[in-house]
């Protein structure tokens, strides 16, 4: 039977993968809240955009492997698997949402400037994670450049915000 040093001891070598975890659950939850807010404006659904979420869904089944890889390893190849499986999902969320526009799911309509800010705000952090990889890759072995690049997420996340909140409002964006 083990000693509590050991099981201290083991549970100590375990943090990487207990803050993978909590890192993944936190990604996939905030996935699954814009999902839900998104999957509230709907209307109705058919089966293009049944097919185009569950492509969605997979990617996000998938964000616990890469995460875990990240916890263990912490190397170049686990980064750049992480940064392409966001980078991906956030991509197919972006499709999901065109045809939803196209076919007219919404059960309001978007604007075409709603429709601008909607891809805007979908695409930075899909460019910001794919954009990421090479950053990544010339800096190998090191990956915390990539986690830098990350930190773009805030910056361009707070423009958005101020910026589509000053185009509710019917005042000038430029």
């Amino acid at each position: 039977m083990p000693t509590g040093g050991q099981v201290a001891a083991a549970l100590r070598d375990q943090i990487p993968e207990f803050v993978s975890y909590i890192i993944s659950f936190a990604v996939i939850g905030s996935f699954w809240i814009r999902h839900h807010h998104f999957c509230g404006g709907l209307d109705r659904v058919d089966g293009r955009f049944l097919r185009i979420n569950l492509a969605y869904l997979a990617t996000i089944a998938f964000i616990p492997f890469p995460t875990h890889l990240i916890g263990r390893y912490g190397d170049t190849a686990s980064f750049i698997l992480y940064a392409a499986v966001i980078g991906l999902s956030i991509l197919i969320s972006a499709l999901l949402a065109d045809h939803a526009a196209r076919a007219g799911l919404f059960t309001v309509a978007e604007t075409p400037q709603q429709a601008r800010w909607r891809r805007f705000n979908s695409l930075t952090p899909a460019a910001i994670f794919l954009l990421s990889i090479p950053v990544v890759a010339v800096t190998a072995p090191e990956i915390w450049p990539g986690y830098i690049f990350w930190g773009l997420l805030w910056p361009t996340g707070a423009l958005f915000n101020r910026f589509s909140a000053k185009a509710a409002s019917g005042h000038s964006v430029s």
